[in-house]
């Protein structure tokens, strides 16, 4: 009993270390851009997880007017004239400033792919606006005018979420299975004796 609590501990192990690049987040930058005037505002970047929430840094730009919802969508490819995977629309409270993540765990990146994260208002409305930056980053490029490339970049997070077990990795079925041939084996030895 003893090496089978060994052995599905050890399992357990393998299975919860997935591959994670970690948070990857920018400076906020020093010019805000009203997102109505601009859309669709975002920013391409390459995958370095499966699963991810992704932010924006937003801001009221003109609290004058009404607030209103935004929609962020994820596209493959840089810009937006990749195909749509996934779009969500949301709403912030009139004083907020800061990042806000979005889920996209429905979608399942590719490592190593690029994708485009964009902004919209639904309608009409200048209330929100977007933190950007002139400074271009390595692996990744702003834009502006839908798929424009600009030598700027968007303020944004990209965070990896934890990735589901459900189905096993292959090395984890490997030790599970040489840790069951172990066990079988010491079980025949010690009826053996």
């Amino acid at each position: 009993m003893k090496n089978l609590n060994v052995l599905l501990a050890a399992a357990g192990l393998c299975a919860s270390l997935t591959a994670q690049a970690g948070v990857i987040e920018t400076s906020n930058g020093d010019l805000w851009t009203q997102i109505d005037f601009f859309e669709p505002v975002g920013q391409s970047f390459v995958a370095e997880d499966q699963s991810i929430n992704f932010a924006f840094y937003y801001r009221a730009v003109n609290s004058h007017y009404t607030n209103g919802p935004l929609r962020i969508s994820l596209y493959s490819g840089e810009g937006v004239v990749g195909t749509a995977l996934a779009s969500f629309e949301f709403q912030l409270a009139n004083d907020f400033t800061g990042f806000h993540d979005v889920d996209f765990s429905s979608v399942v990146l590719e490592i190593g792919k690029t994708y485009t994260a964009a902004v919209a208002i639904p309608g009409q409305n200048p209330f929100w606006g977007m933190s950007r930056t002139r400074t271009n980053l390595a692996g990744s490029t702003g834009y502006r005018y839908g798929n424009v490339v600009q030598s700027e970049d968007w303020t944004f997070r990209v965070t990896p979420l934890e990735q589901s077990n459900d189905v096993p990795e292959p090395g984890t079925l490997a030790l599970l299975g040489l840790g069951l041939a172990g066990l079988g084996a010491a079980t025949r030895k010690a009826r053996r004796a």
